[in-house]
Protein backbone atom coordinates (compact mmCIF):
# COMPACT_ATOMS: atom_id res chain seq x y z
CA UNK A 1 0.00 0.00 0.00
CA UNK A 2 1.32 3.76 -1.12
CA UNK A 3 1.25 5.62 1.96
CA UNK A 4 2.19 9.55 2.28
CA UNK A 5 3.63 11.54 5.06
CA UNK A 6 1.36 12.78 7.11
CA UNK A 7 2.64 16.43 6.77
CA UNK A 8 2.32 16.03 2.91
CA UNK A 9 -1.23 15.06 3.14
CA UNK A 10 -1.46 17.84 5.63
CA UNK A 11 -0.06 20.18 3.12
CA UNK A 12 -2.70 19.14 0.53
CA UNK A 13 -5.79 19.42 2.82
CA UNK A 14 -4.86 22.70 3.44
CA UNK A 15 -4.47 23.49 -0.27
CA UNK A 16 -7.77 22.04 -0.99
CA UNK A 17 -8.93 24.32 1.85
CA UNK A 18 -7.62 27.52 0.98
CA UNK A 19 -9.00 26.69 -2.55
CA UNK A 20 -12.66 25.99 -1.12
CA UNK A 21 -12.73 29.13 1.42
CA UNK A 22 -12.04 31.06 -2.44
CA UNK A 23 -15.42 30.07 -3.32
CA UNK A 24 -17.41 33.12 -2.31
CA UNK A 25 -15.37 35.25 -3.92
CA UNK A 26 -14.99 33.80 -7.03
CA UNK A 27 -18.94 32.01 -6.52
CA UNK A 28 -20.06 36.07 -6.12
CA UNK A 29 -19.47 36.24 -10.60
CA UNK A 30 -21.60 33.40 -10.85
CA UNK A 31 -25.04 34.38 -9.63
CA UNK A 32 -26.89 37.81 -8.76
CA UNK A 33 -27.11 37.94 -4.50
CA UNK A 34 -30.62 36.60 -3.24
CA UNK A 35 -31.87 36.47 0.62
CA UNK A 36 -32.34 33.37 0.37
CA UNK A 37 -32.10 30.28 -1.90
CA UNK A 38 -35.55 28.28 -2.07
CA UNK A 39 -36.29 25.07 -3.26
CA UNK A 40 -37.94 26.07 -6.58
CA UNK A 41 -35.04 28.92 -7.66
CA UNK A 42 -33.04 28.08 -10.25
CA UNK A 43 -29.88 29.30 -9.08
CA UNK A 44 -30.24 26.68 -6.02
CA UNK A 45 -27.08 25.25 -7.14
CA UNK A 46 -25.05 27.81 -7.47
CA UNK A 47 -26.68 29.14 -3.92
CA UNK A 48 -25.75 25.81 -2.08
CA UNK A 49 -22.21 25.81 -3.34
CA UNK A 50 -20.90 28.83 -1.44
CA UNK A 51 -22.43 28.19 1.90
CA UNK A 52 -21.30 24.88 1.18
CA UNK A 53 -17.81 25.41 -0.09
CA UNK A 54 -16.79 27.65 2.96
CA UNK A 55 -17.77 24.71 5.38
CA UNK A 56 -15.75 21.98 3.65
CA UNK A 57 -13.00 24.44 3.41
CA UNK A 58 -13.22 25.17 7.28
CA UNK A 59 -13.04 21.99 7.99
CA UNK A 60 -10.11 21.01 5.85
CA UNK A 61 -8.24 23.40 7.04
CA UNK A 62 -8.48 23.18 10.46
CA UNK A 63 -7.93 19.23 9.74
CA UNK A 64 -5.17 19.87 7.18
CA UNK A 65 -3.37 22.59 9.96
CA UNK A 66 -3.24 19.84 12.75
CA UNK A 67 -1.48 16.89 10.09
CA UNK A 68 0.86 19.84 8.86
CA UNK A 69 2.15 20.42 12.25
CA UNK A 70 2.09 16.65 12.40
CA UNK A 71 -0.78 15.98 15.22
CA UNK A 72 -4.35 14.24 15.36
CA UNK A 73 -6.78 16.39 15.55
CA UNK A 74 -8.72 16.41 18.54
CA UNK A 75 -12.30 17.16 18.94
CA UNK A 76 -11.95 20.26 21.05
CA UNK A 77 -10.05 21.65 18.61
CA UNK A 78 -12.01 20.76 15.65
CA UNK A 79 -13.97 23.70 17.32
CA UNK A 80 -12.35 26.00 15.77
CA UNK A 81 -13.82 25.02 12.63
CA UNK A 82 -17.39 27.37 13.03
CA UNK A 83 -15.04 29.90 13.63
CA UNK A 84 -13.12 29.82 10.75
CA UNK A 85 -16.37 29.19 8.79
CA UNK A 86 -17.98 32.63 10.15
CA UNK A 87 -14.75 34.62 9.93
CA UNK A 88 -14.09 33.92 6.01
CA UNK A 89 -18.14 35.07 5.76
CA UNK A 90 -17.49 38.10 7.43
CA UNK A 91 -14.37 38.83 5.32
CA UNK A 92 -16.27 37.88 2.06
CA UNK A 93 -18.92 39.99 2.91
CA UNK A 94 -16.17 43.14 3.76
CA UNK A 95 -14.14 42.35 0.67
CA UNK A 96 -16.95 42.04 -1.91
CA UNK A 97 -18.80 45.29 -0.31
CA UNK A 98 -16.66 47.30 -2.17
CA UNK A 99 -18.95 47.00 -5.55
CA UNK A 100 -21.60 50.03 -4.43
CA UNK A 101 -24.30 50.22 -2.36
CA UNK A 102 -26.54 47.53 -4.25
CA UNK A 103 -24.05 44.96 -3.97
CA UNK A 104 -23.05 46.11 0.40
CA UNK A 105 -27.17 45.61 0.81
CA UNK A 106 -27.69 42.41 -1.26
CA UNK A 107 -24.62 41.06 0.52
CA UNK A 108 -26.09 42.25 3.88
CA UNK A 109 -28.78 40.00 3.23
CA UNK A 110 -27.31 37.16 1.67
CA UNK A 111 -24.82 36.61 4.58
CA UNK A 112 -27.01 35.27 7.13
CA UNK A 113 -27.73 32.80 4.75
CA UNK A 114 -23.96 31.75 3.88
CA UNK A 115 -22.97 32.22 7.36
CA UNK A 116 -26.06 29.42 8.95
CA UNK A 117 -24.86 27.01 5.77
CA UNK A 118 -21.30 27.23 6.48
CA UNK A 119 -21.45 26.91 10.79
CA UNK A 120 -24.21 23.60 9.77
CA UNK A 121 -21.06 22.11 8.01
CA UNK A 122 -18.16 23.47 10.03
CA UNK A 123 -20.28 22.27 13.50
CA UNK A 124 -20.11 18.85 12.01
CA UNK A 125 -16.67 18.02 12.91
CA UNK A 126 -16.93 18.57 16.51
CA UNK A 127 -19.76 16.60 16.58
CA UNK A 128 -18.15 13.53 14.61
CA UNK A 129 -15.16 13.63 16.72
CA UNK A 130 -16.99 14.27 19.48
CA UNK A 131 -19.06 11.22 19.29
CA UNK A 132 -16.39 9.39 17.81
CA UNK A 133 -13.64 9.75 20.73
CA UNK A 134 -15.87 10.30 23.40
CA UNK A 135 -15.66 13.65 24.06
CA UNK A 136 -18.87 14.91 24.97
CA UNK A 137 -18.03 18.56 25.83
CA UNK A 138 -17.33 18.63 22.07
CA UNK A 139 -20.21 16.97 20.62
CA UNK A 140 -22.81 18.96 22.83
CA UNK A 141 -20.91 22.75 21.46
CA UNK A 142 -20.81 21.53 18.06
CA UNK A 143 -24.37 20.54 18.23
CA UNK A 144 -25.80 23.68 20.19
CA UNK A 145 -23.86 26.01 16.98
CA UNK A 146 -25.76 23.35 14.37
CA UNK A 147 -29.14 24.00 15.56
CA UNK A 148 -28.60 27.52 16.33
CA UNK A 149 -27.39 28.53 12.97
CA UNK A 150 -29.99 26.18 11.33
CA UNK A 151 -33.00 27.96 14.23
CA UNK A 152 -31.14 31.98 13.48
CA UNK A 153 -30.97 31.22 9.07
CA UNK A 154 -33.30 32.18 6.24
CA UNK A 155 -34.53 28.94 4.88
CA UNK A 156 -33.43 26.67 7.37
CA UNK A 157 -33.85 23.60 5.63
CA UNK A 158 -31.67 24.70 2.46
CA UNK A 159 -29.40 25.97 4.53
CA UNK A 160 -29.27 22.94 6.48
CA UNK A 161 -28.79 21.06 3.21
CA UNK A 162 -25.87 23.06 2.31
CA UNK A 163 -24.15 22.90 5.29
CA UNK A 164 -24.38 19.09 5.48
CA UNK A 165 -23.38 18.62 1.72
CA UNK A 166 -20.41 21.04 2.24
CA UNK A 167 -19.42 19.66 5.80
CA UNK A 168 -20.69 15.62 5.13
CA UNK A 169 -18.18 15.73 1.90
CA UNK A 170 -15.18 17.37 3.79
CA UNK A 171 -15.32 14.22 6.63
CA UNK A 172 -16.03 11.74 4.10
CA UNK A 173 -12.80 12.83 2.55
CA UNK A 174 -11.03 13.13 5.34
CA UNK A 175 -12.22 9.91 6.82
CA UNK A 176 -10.59 8.40 3.46
CA UNK A 177 -7.21 10.46 3.63
CA UNK A 178 -6.37 11.20 7.34
CA UNK A 179 -7.66 8.18 8.94
CA UNK A 180 -5.64 8.09 12.13
CA UNK A 181 -8.02 11.29 13.37
CA UNK A 182 -11.02 10.51 11.97
CA UNK A 183 -11.84 6.87 12.42
CA UNK A 184 -12.26 5.26 15.66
Amino acid sequence: MFSLSRRIRGTALTALAVGLLAGPWLLQFATPPEAAPSTAGSGLVVALAIPASVAAGAVLLVSGGAAMAGHTLSSRWSLTAPIVAVAVTIGANAGMAGGGMATTLALAVTTPFVAGGALVGAALAPIVLGSIKGDTVALVVGAIVALAAVALAPASAVTFLAGVVGGGVAIGLLWVVDGKSWRP
